[in-house]
């Protein structure tokens, strides 16, 4: 990402890994899960964030525990990653060539080396890392008595952007830039426009005009459009609608009619035909998504670094939670390939996941749950049971009533030897309260 350097991802992958583990995890564990080579470099790296972490956070709030014999385990309790990983990538030559950059777009070579105290091959080792990750948005880095950045004007700003987003996420945090008159502006900018300038927006817009203003002195000022934008936009416009998009601010301004995406309509009806007829409101909704796909999909081939700032959506982790859903949805992303051949040119498996999951009916988002209930009750009463349970439950699962070899969950009304190789839990004949919270922690470990 940006062409930090491996050891800086490798940290924040390991930090966010450990996270999601609920108790000690030893080095060896680490290993097999992650892409770090040795123990050594595992424990060098936790020490490292060890330190930081104490000069960050109350040790109430956030705290890496390390144990020689059972290993390491991460408190944290009202508090999030942002300062540590705010610190870990300013710390480094990578971040020192985008600020430089940034602010002046070409400075010395030697002016720099001597600052940072850094040979000129360490810093051409570190430009060649920064230019593999800019090589497909066609910018590059050049290097010689000077450092320079040239490329597509809305891209390099667009970058510039995104960098100063992902690393502080608030411009009050950025130390090197006075944001007391971007602020301002900003809120001036939205009041005029009647956008609700919630604080976390107003950094966003503050960023936003910050970078504009640290661009060549011949363009424009920026400002917010009013009319549609067209993909032959100008730089000021294809770089405010990227913005703009991504501050959730683009919807309110840029009006989009049905003819302006016809392909779509195809797409519609069979979406409808598939899952559910939807609603005006809704296919306006979808025309707006289209289209919008479009003109970022003409600036902005590349769109994975987007949603990896600003998504906090991993795509693949959210598929089994939904697996009737997915298995649906594979099935139409099939018809989409064959009814559209460009289709997987314009949009892949996971980005249609996210793009469908607003539509589909409610029912279809529900794990199903296969469950066994045994119980020495007539027929009738055991029915009215498993009505009951389909009720309570009908807003989280999807019950399925199955035979022993099917089930996943067995549910007793008598006390029988109970199974061992399943979850199984012994019920009253007159559902109370007690029971049902013993089946919502069954259900919810599901």
């Amino acid at each position: 990402m940006f062409g930090f350097p491996k050891k800086v991802l490798l940290q924040r992958e390991l930090l966010q890994f450990l996270d999601n583990q609920e108790t000690y995890t030893t080095s060896i564990h680490i290993v097999n899960v992650l892409p770090i080579r040795s123990r050594q470099t595992i424990l060098k790296y936790i020490k490292e964030l060890q330190e930081t972490i104490e000069q960050l956070y109350d040790k109430d709030n956030l705290y890496l525990e390390l144990n020689k014999r059972d290993g390491v385990f991460l408190h944290r309790k009202n508090a999030n990653f942002q300062a540590v990983f705010e610190q870990i990538y300013s710390d480094t030559i990578t971040y020192q060539i985008y600020r430089r950059l940034i602010l002046e777009r070409c400075f010395s070579v030697d002016d720099f080396c001597e600052k940072e105290q850094i040979s000129f091959s360490k810093l051409r080792r570190d430009i060649k890392q920064i230019n593999d990750f800019l090589m497909p948005y066609e910018l590059f880095i050049s290097i010689g008595n000077t450092v320079k950045i040239t490329g597509d004007e809305a891209m390099i700003r667009l970058i510039f952007f995104l960098f100063l987003y992902y690393v502080h996420r608030q411009v009050v945090h950025i130390s090197w830039i006075d944001m007391t008159k971007y602020i301002k502006q900003a809120q001036e900018s939205m009041q005029q426009h009647a956008i609700n300038n919630t604080k976390s927006l107003v950094n966003k817009v503050a960023l936003w005009i910050f970078i504009h203003e640290q661009a060549p002195d011949e363009l424009e000022n920026l400002h917010l459009p009013t009319t549609d934008i067209t993909i032959q936009g100008t730089i000021e416009e294809q770089f405010t609608f990227t913005v703009l998009d991504m501050l959730d601010l683009l919807d309110g301004i840029l009006q989009i009619k049905p003819q302006k995406v016809k392909e779509i309509q195809p797409w519609i009806t069979m979406f409808e035909t598939d899952f559910r007829p939807l609603t005006l409101e809704e296919q306006q909704r979808v025309y707006q998504l289209a289209y919008k796909k479009q003109l970022l999909k003409q600036w902005l081939p590349n769109q994975e670094l987007i949603t990896a700032i600003f998504s906090p959506t991993n795509v693949a982790e959210l598929v089994p939670l939904y697996p009737k859903f997915a298995a649906h949805l594979a099935q139409f992303w099939d018809r989409c390939l064959a009814n559209f051949p460009e289709f997987s040119e314009q949009v892949d498996y996971h980005q249609l996941f996210l793009f469908c999951l607003p539509f589909v009916p409610e029912k279809m988002l529900l794990k199903p749950i296969r469950i066994c209930l045994i119980s020495q009750l007539p027929t009738y009463y055991v029915q009215q049971i498993q009505q009951q349970l389909t009720y309570a439950f009908h807003r989280q699962v999807e019950l399925e009533f199955v035979a022993k070899e099917r089930a996943e969950l067995y549910v007793f009304t008598e006390r029988f030897t109970l199974p061992q190789e399943k979850p199984s839990v012994l019920i009253d004949s007159q559902l109370s309260i007690r029971d049902m919270q013993q089946l919502q922690e069954i259900l919810q470990g599901k």
